[in-house]
């Protein structure tokens, strides 16, 4: 599928996956059919560099060397850097994803420091988040019920989705069974809808993209139908439309400065240094 949905998994579900030893742990039949799914090419799991981090903790020696070998069998995602102590005191990575670290950090551990008990657990944990949201992941499966308790918090502020094992089986039945519709019923597509949320602020290059018909219910790949493109500076955002499409209108959810354009081809807007910048283009065939 080209299209296929992208779940990034946390360490805890790899272990629930794979360490025999254990009694059946919570999830594990969801877990074992989204792997049976990913194998059968209806999505993609992946990892973040992080789970060798967290794994490198277990200190049980056989128990780590196999969990280590079953890290191969997925895709590996790169992250942000460990964070430092800055001058002010702060506690952030020092890359260009420090905006992102810190509203996780804001949102999932409130004045998170190095001599916090559990520091390298917690910062491990924004790692994973940070690697979903720079890699332009779907959905961050997870049993962690800190996580768990926060998906509203981070759903609504950095449009990131994270559900636990049985969740997420049933969000991918779900929008598997609608791609697979589409592809089989889906007309000429006449008129549709392009959204992008702009994570990190300026500078940033993090989106999620969702595109959607206009003149019925159904999802189109957003890869082929929006285009988004930034100036030298960082500071503006393009979004065009699929080649024989022209853009009749446009919007800002958050507010920002929308530019005048000569083209119906690409919008502009203005992106402001705030985690969340949103825009919607609005196209028609020509």
């Amino acid at each position: 599928m080209k299209d296929e949905l992208k779940l990034t998994l946390d360490t805890q579900c790899v272990i629930y996956l794979f360490d025999t030893g254990t009694d059946k742990p919570p999830h594990f039949d969801s877990l074992q059919e989204l792997m049976n799914l990913s194998f059968s090419g209806k999505l993609v799991i992946a990892i973040t560099t992080r789970a060798e981090l967290d794994l490198g903790r277990d200190p049980v020696p056989f128990r780590k060397a196999t969990l280590f070998e079953k890290l191969g069998i997925f895709p590996v995602v790169g992250t942000s850097p460990l964070p430092i102590q800055s001058v002010e005191g702060e506690c952030v990575p020092d890359s260009d994803h420090a905006q992102i670290w810190a509203e996780l950090r804001r949102i999932i551990f409130p004045g998170l420091q190095r001599e916090d008990r559990r520091f390298a657990n917690k910062a491990a944990d924004i790692g994973h988040l940070v690697g979903h949201l720079i890699n332009r992941r779907d959905v961050f499966v997870t049993n962690d019920s800190v996580l768990l308790k926060k998906a509203a918090a981070l759903k609504s502020a950095m449009n990131l989705l994270v559900l636990d094992p049985t969740e997420c089986l049933d969000f991918v039945k779900k929008e598997v069974s609608e791609r697979l519709r589409r592809r089989i019923d889906l007309g000429p597509v006449t008129k549709y809808a392009a959204n992008v949320v702009h994570i990190g602020g300026i500078g940033s290059r993090v989106v999620t993209k969702t595109a959607w018909l206009m003149t019925e219910h159904g999802y189109l790949n957003s890869d082929e139908y929006v285009i988004v493109g930034y100036n030298n500076g960082g500071d503006l955002m393009s979004l065009s439309a699929k080649e024989g499409y022209k853009i009749v209108d446009s919007q800002s959810s958050t507010g920002n400065e929308i530019l005048s354009e000569p083209s119906d081809k690409f919008k502009r807007i203005r992106l402001e240094d705030k985690m969340r910048n949103e825009f919607t283009i609005f196209c028609e065939a020509r």
